[in-house]
């Protein structure tokens, strides 16, 4: 009696998580996740940026975890996803970047100039014209990022560490 009760509690629970509810979120639905992460580069574009052939390029995806009081101040319009894109052959080849959209402008300056303060305090920090409405580059043995602000969205490009490849990686985002 007590399998027949386990086994009957499974197959719900399993019908549930099939389903999405309760333990998925809104856009779930026979098991799949809706994606909000939808700035992401072509395969062509990437493998372009990184002089590969785009069959050699490994992508992917995901959204970045969210605390639950960003959530409940709904700071984001919609969660930050993260994008990488790395050459099957040359692990020194990739793209990578994140990119937060926020759901008002004066957050995202907030969160850019703080962003900008911070690494001031441990590598040099120079402001790039031309992209956005600001843009800066940490040029340090531990970091090389390029962040750029575009209206309400913000883009954080960690690799390759050339500028000249971030810029092109940024350009082809904000065409978007």
């Amino acid at each position: 009696m007590k399998i027949e009760k386990f086994l009957a509690v499974g197959a719900i629970l399993s019908l549930l998580v099939f389903f999405g509810y309760p333990f998925g979120r809104p856009g779930v639905a026979f098991g799949k996740m809706k994606s909000m992460c939808h700035y992401g580069l072509s395969l062509d574009k990437a493998a372009s940026i990184l002089r590969v052939a785009p069959r050699d390029l490994n992508q992917r995806s995901y959204e970045l975890p969210v605390s639950p009081e960003n959530q409940k101040n709904r700071i984001y319009k919609v969660p930050p996803c993260r994008y990488t894109y790395r050459s099957k052959t040359n692990f020194v080849k990739s793209i990578s970047y994140t990119v937060y959209e926020y759901t008002r402008s004066g957050k995202a300056w907030s969160v850019f100039e703080t962003m900008k303060d911070n690494f001031k305090t441990v590598a040099k920090v120079e402001m790039v014209p031309g992209l956005g409405e600001a843009a800066f580059w940490v040029n340090d043995k531990r970091f090389h990022r390029l962040v750029v602000l575009k209206d309400k969205i913000m883009m954080d490009v960690v690799s390759p560490k050339n500028l000249a490849l971030q810029k092109q990686v940024v350009r082809v985002l904000m065409g978007k």
